[in-house]
């Protein structure tokens, strides 16, 4: 029987967030608007334990495209992770509000929203703590 090549190690979790988030700043220094670089960069942070730029790039995500799936969700968790349960509840509240009939809206749906809405720069957030740069 012939034997199998060697797998490859699985990167480390790290790894994969610094991937992520690189990703998502190439993805908008190219289009400041793009809202999928916006919420991995958002999700990216809050795993990390950033929950306050976790919060700031979720609202730049809102300003961009309000009805993001899983935006208004995501970014409860992170209040409610801050131990802000007035915005947490705003926010769950807001998820119910945008949700579609059937469940979200189309990605064409977001994205043409988002080529519409003005454009504001995202920040390279800090160094994340332990000095590692991403």
């Amino acid at each position: 029987m012939p034997s199998r090549p060697p797998v490859p190690p699985l990167p480390t979790p790290v790894e994969v967030g610094e991937a992520y988030a690189r990703e998502a700043f190439r993805r908008l220094e190219r289009d400041p608007r793009n809202p999928d670089a916006l919420f991995a960069l958002a999700v990216v942070l809050g795993v990390a334990g950033r929950r306050a730029e976790a919060i700031q790039t979720l609202t730049l995500l809102a300003e961009v495209a309000h009805f993001y799936p899983g935006l208004w969700r995501f970014k409860s968790r992170m209040y409610r992770e801050v131990g802000d349960e007035r915005m947490a509840a705003l926010c769950a509240e807001a998820a119910t509000r945008f949700a579609e009939k059937d469940g979200t809206p189309s990605p064409g749906t977001v994205r043409a929203a988002a080529r519409r809405a003005p454009v504001r720069p995202v920040r390279r957030p800090s160094a994340p703590r332990g000095g590692a740069e991403s």
